[in-house]
C-alpha cells in the first residue's frame, strides 16, 4: 500500500442509507473529519437531504438511485419488505459505482458505515485493492439478526483493517464471539448526531404549549422509533407504578412505529393511564426534535436489547437526565446518579423507582442539571471523537 502523509490522508465513507441516525452520524463525522485529512468523500443514498449544502467534503449521492426513484414514482413507501427488495437487488450496481471510483482515485481508506446481508462478503473483496478498510459496528448483526448474520459478519470483521465500536461492551464481544484481534478494534462514542453541539433554543413553556402540555407537571419522554425491542410496554407499566408523589407526571410519546402500535394502545387502555399519555406516532424531523427534548424533564429508554443509542448523547444535549436499562453498552454513557439512573431491564417497578428519584427529588433533579453540561462536553464532542477516529485510521501507516 502506497504512504499518505497525515495531513493528506484520502477518505472515502459509504454509508448507504442518507437519511436516519446512521447518515446523521456520518454527517456529523466528516464534517469534523473533512478539515484534519486531505481528500474525504461521501457515498450515500441518492435521497440524502443534504444535497446542495456547502459541505467540508465532497458528497456522492449516487447509491440506490434506480430503486429510490422506482419506491417514489410508484408510492411504495409504506410496503417496508418491497423497498428492502428493490434496494437490494440494486446493491451490486452501488459497489460496481464504489468500485470504479476506487480503481480512479484510489483512496488510502475506505470506510463502512452499514452493511447489508449481501455486503458481508462483497465489502472484503475491496482489500484486493490494497485500500484499508475501516467499519462502524453501531450493531453487531442486524436488528433483529437474518439466518446466516453471524457466519457472514465473523467473515467480514476478520477481513476488515480496523472496527469501531461505540461501547467497550461491544468491544469485548467482538473478541469474544467474533475472534476478532484487540488491536483493530476502537472504542469511540457517539455525539449529538443531531447537531449543533448546542441546540436551538426553545423554552419548555414554549415545547409544552405547541405540544399540548399543561406547563405545570413532569413529562417523561420516550423518543425514537417504536419497536418491540425498545420496551415501550416496560415503561408503560412503570408510568402505571409511578407513586403518588409523582403521579401528575405526563409520558410523552415520539417516534415511528415499526409495526402495529394497537398492543401499545390497549396497554395504556388496560392500565388507565390514557389521559396522561401524550402520543406522537410517526417521523419526527430534526427540526421538531427540540420541542421534544425541551418540554420534558427526563428520557427514558426501557430497552429490551440494544448495542447503544444515540438518544443519549441527544438528551444530554439539551441537558436532560437519561433512565437507561443496563443492556448493550448503555450503562456506559450514564454517570449513575449524576446524569441519570439504569435499571434492571424488564423491571417496570425498578425503572418507576428511578423515574420518581428523579421528578420526586429536587436536590436530585439539580444536582444532574449542574453535571449534565460538562459531562455531555467531555464525553460526547464530536471534535474529540473527530481526533480519536483519525488517530485510529493512522495506527499502522
Amino acid at each position: 500500500m502506497k504512504k499518505s502523509s497525515p495531513a493528506r490522508l484520502s477518505l472515502t465513507m459509504i454509508e448507504p442509507l442518507g437519511e436516519g441516525g446512521w447518515a446523521r452520524y456520518s454527517f456529523c463525522l466528516l464534517s469534523r473529519l473533512a478539515p484534519r485529512l486531505g481528500r474525504v468523500v461521501l457515498f450515500t443514498a441518492s435521497s440524502t437531504p443534504w444535497r446542495g449544502e456547502n459541505l467540508p467534503f465532497r458528497l456522492r449521492p449516487s447509491l440506490f438511485g434506480v430503486s429510490n426513484r422506482l419506491i417514489a414514482f410508484f408510492r411504495l413507501q409504506r410496503f417496508r419488505r418491497l423497498r428492502r427488495l428493490l434496494k437490494a437487488l440494486e446493491l451490486p450496481l452501488n459497489h460496481f459505482r464504489i468500485l470504479a471510483w476506487c480503481l480512479a482515485r484510489k483512496p488510502d481508506i475506505l470506510h463502512f458505515q452499514a452493511a447489508y446481508w449481501l455486503e458481508a462478503l462483497i465489502i472484503p473483496l475491496y482489500s484486493r485493492l490494497g485500500i484499508r478498510l475501516f467499519y462502524t459496528a453501531h450493531d453487531l448483526l442486524h436488528h433483529p439478526p437474518y439466518p446466516g448474520d453471524r457466519f457472514l459478519f465473523r467473515r467480514l470483521y476478520r477481513k476488515l483493517d480496523g472496527i469501531i465500536v461505540t461501547a467497550q461492551v461491544l468491544k469485548r464481544r467482538l473478541i469474544e464471539e467474533f475472534g476478532v484481534e484487540a488491536e483493530k478494534i476502537a472504542v469511540i462514542r457517539m455525539g449529538n448526531i443531531d447537531d449543533p453541539e448546542a441546540p436551538p433554543g426553545v423554552s419548555p413553556a414554549r415545547a409544552r404549549s405547541e405540544l399540548g402540555l399543561p406547563a405545570g407537571d413532569p413529562v417523561v419522554l420516550f423518543f425514537g422509533i417504536i419497536r418491540e425491542y425498545k420496551g415501550l410496554d416496560i415503561l408503560l407499566r412503570a408510568f402505571a407504578l409511578l407513586p403518588g408523589k409523582v403521579d401528575s407526571a405526563r409520558l410523552l410519546i415520539a417516534g415511528e412505529p415499526i409495526g402495529d402500535f394497537a398492543p401499545y394502545q390497549e396497554e395504556i387502555d388496560r392500565l388507565r393511564i390514557g389521559g396522561r399519555v401524550k402520543i406522537f406516532a410517526g417521523f419526527i424531523p430534526p427540526d421538531r426534535t427540540p420541542l421534544f427534548f425541551s418540554a420534558a424533564d427526563l428520557v427514558v429508554l426501557p430497552y429490551r436489547e440494544s448495542y447503544t443509542s444515540a438518544v443519549i448523547p441527544l438528551a444530554y444535549s439539551y441537558g436532560r437526565p437519561v433512565v437507561a436499562s443496563r443492556v448493550g453498552g448503555l450503562g456506559e454513557y450514564v454517570s449513575e446518579g449524576m446524569s441519570g439512573y439504569t435499571f434492571e431491564p424488564g423491571d417496570s417497578q425498578d425503572l418507576a423507582e428511578k423515574i420518581s428519584f428523579i421528578l420526586s427529588d429536587r436536590e436530585t433533579a439539580g444536582r444532574m442539571e449542574r453535571f449534565i453540561p460538562a459531562y455531555y462536553r467531555d464525553n460526547f464532542s464530536w471534535e474529540e471523537i473527530a481526533d480519536a477516529t483519525r488517530s485510529f485510521y493512522l495506527e499502522g501507516i
